[in-house]
């Protein structure tokens, strides 16, 4: 079977200015802050970001 696996840096570099992504986790729980950090150092610009908002 195929390894399918990569690093954060190689899975963020998929990501294209004007992406629409979802962030995962719920109120500060369970966030993905190390993608999000990789975003930034990244310098990926025009994205639009979702995320679950508790009784929403």
């Amino acid at each position: 079977m195929m390894d399918k696996t990569c690093s954060l840096a190689q899975a963020i570099r998929a990501i294209a200015p004007g992406s629409l992504l979802a962030i995962g986790g719920l109120m500060l729980h369970r966030r993905p802050m190390a993608a999000v950090r990789e975003i930034i150092r990244a310098r990926i610009g025009d994205l639009t970001l979702l995320g679950a908002t508790l009784g929403l």
